[in-house]
């Protein structure tokens, strides 16, 4: 999966109506520096542009383990999680910090998505560990395309033998 551009570009005060099949993919936008981090959220009828927030620097974070984890195929299972005081300490900031910027990154998914993914968390939590969730993803440091991950769907809704792998096209 190659990077698309926008469809339509919509400010992020609006909300995106998701077909049955969404096929939802989120853009990571990285300034060379990390300073700043823009995400984008695509459906197959529009991209909402999120903005730049503190919060999207965890989101990235989370999906960079995501994207290492698969690279190196592991299960799907355990790609991408991390204990929520190591994430913290990683960040520079306190347990309470980072859960202030997971609320804030799940409430203003949630709201862009209004409810449409109730099958898919953004952030997956299990005791003490986080990781990101099953979305098709892409980072884009300065002009350069750090990574991609596509998951695949679980072996039983898709009816077929396979283990769900979570492939990873890497683009060098």
């Amino acid at each position: 999966m190659g990077y698309r551009p926008p469809m339509t570009l919509m400010p992020a005060t609006m909300t995106l109506q998701v077909p049955e099949d969404p096929q939802l993919r989120i853009d990571f936008s990285v300034s060379l520096n990390e300073e700043h981090v823009t995400l984008h959220v695509s459906t197959q009828l529009a991209t909402i542009t999120l903005g730049e927030r503190a919060h999207h620097y965890s989101l990235l974070a989370l999906a960079r383990l995501r994207l290492r984890d698969a690279r190196r195929d592991l299960d799907p299972t355990s790609q991408g999680w991390i204990e929520t005081a190591m994430l913290a300490h990683s960040l520079g900031m306190d347990i309470a910090h980072l859960n202030i910027h997971i609320f804030r990154a799940r409430s203003q998914f949630r709201q862009v998505m209004l409810g449409t993914c109730q099958g898919f968390e953004l952030i997956e939590r299990r005791r003490s560990e986080l990781r990101f969730g099953s979305y098709c993803f892409q980072i884009v440091r300065g002009s350069a395309v750090e990574g991609v991950f596509l998951p695949t769907l679980p072996a039983m809704a898709i009816k077929s033998p396979t283990n769900g792998a979570g492939h990873v096209q890497q683009i060098v």
